[in-house]
């Protein structure tokens, strides 16, 4: 199996992942897009762990797609995240999660499309362990986190924050 994770890797926990792959009862193969201002130490940490040769960081991706598509589900323990955009792409993409409750996009991220941990490596090792032992509910859960995703439009996000900004004017204009 194979999972996916994103810039900033601090704040987004890749280190945890490193961490949590050494963990794991299952050969996970951790892929990791982007890049990070300190991403040396980052690879030092990989090349450090027993787990070295499934750890593959693939620097910057111009098709993220193609990374989600060649993984099994993505995980994204983040310690704080705005709006996370890309949980948003791998949900399209039919990936089921594993995230932090700093991730949850309202209406996205539940029971029934992620695996909820804290910034733990032990709950990110059992989350992907569990995983691996139940591809039913893998599937299941990327079948729901890809059709919820249908819903977060550009024309959607657009009408909700003129809405927001209309009932912001609204009580402006009210005092």
């Amino acid at each position: 199996p194979s999972s996916a994770a994103s810039d900033v890797y601090k704040r987004q926990g890749v280190h945890l992942l490193i961490q949590a792959i050494n963990w794991t009862r299952f050969p996970w193969h951790l892929l990791i897009a982007g890049s990070d201002p300190d991403e040396v130490s980052f690879k030092a940490m990989a090349q450090d762990s027993p787990a070295h040769d499934r750890i593959h960081f693939l620097g910057h991706v111009t098709e993220p797609e193609k990374v989600y598509g060649a993984a099994d589900c993505f995980v994204f323990p983040t310690g704080a995240e705005g709006f996370g955009l890309a949980v948003l792409e791998a949900a399209a993409c039919g990936l089921p999660i594993i995230t932090t409750a700093e991730a949850q996009i309202l209406g996205l991220i539940d029971g029934s499309t992620a695996l909820i941990v804290e910034r733990d490596v032990a709950q990110i090792a059992q989350a992907l362990d569990h995983f691996a032992s139940d591809s039913e509910t893998m599937k299941r859960m990327g079948t729901v986190a890809a059709e919820r995703a249908k819903a977060f439009t550009w024309q959607r996000q657009a009408e909700i924050l003129e809405q927001a900004f209309l009932e912001y004017v609204a009580a402006r204009g009210a005092r």
